[in-house]
């Protein structure tokens, strides 16, 4: 069932989803803050869980969209991390840096960023994950119609992936091009970014490629 974040109940269930979400990266970024900032975000009713066993179980899955204030130290290190793994894309660096500029009252033209935190049990169905955006995008609508919070310009969804080995590569894409699926569909995407990088979860790749249109 889909309940919204609590955050009496849900503190220590958040930080492990996001923990597995950052990987080994999670203890530098210490997670235990962005779970309370991604819990903050229940103020305005933004955000949803999955859980299986009533409102006071632990989720199974989290969705939720956490505003850019850089006045809150928790974001600001979050913010930070995120710069520091594409520092070696310097276009891309240089483009995101400008627009994860805090807006002002003097500038508020200034692009307005939404940071995605999705993640789930790798047991809990995929099937499950279209319902869960379908009900974030009327939260954020319900949420800008009561001022709650401002309409974003951009959105940024933070994902796992995993990178293969040249080889590793061409021999999993040789395998999915020998697949029954992709011989039915021709598709040419086969989930992967071009230098071997592969998101975790199919909704992951799904994203990318809806992207890339």
């Amino acid at each position: 069932m889909f309940f919204n974040l609590s955050t009496e109940v849900h503190n220590h269930a958040i930080n492990q989803l996001l923990t597995q979400l950052f990987g080994s990266d999670a203890k530098a970024l210490h997670t235990g803050s962005p779970a309370d900032v991604t819990l903050s975000a229940a103020d305005s009713s933004v955000g949803s869980t999955i859980m299986t066993d009533g409102e006071e179980s632990d989720p199974c899955a989290l969705l939720t969209v956490l505003t850019n204030t850089q006045d809150n130290p928790a974001m600001r290190a979050l913010l930070e991390y995120i710069l520091s793994k594409i520092s070696t894309d310097l276009a891309f660096y240089s483009t995101l840096s400008s627009l994860l500029t805090p807006k002002t009252q003097a500038n508020q033209t200034q692009p307005w960023v939404g940071l995605v935190l999705c993640e789930r049990l790798i047991n809990m169905p995929v099937q499950t994950v279209p319902l869960i955006y379908l009900m974030l995008v009327d939260e954020i609508r319900d949420a800008v119609v009561d001022n709650d919070l401002d309409n974003f310009t951009h959105y940024l969804f933070i994902s796992r992936v995993y990178r293969l080995m040249p080889e590793e590569d061409e021999a999993m894409v040789a395998a999915q091009r020998n697949s029954k699926r992709y011989k039915l569909t021709g598709s040419s995407e086969l989930g992967r970014d071009g230098d071997g990088v592969y998101g975790f979860h199919p909704e992951d790749r799904g994203q990318t490629r809806r992207m890339r249109k």
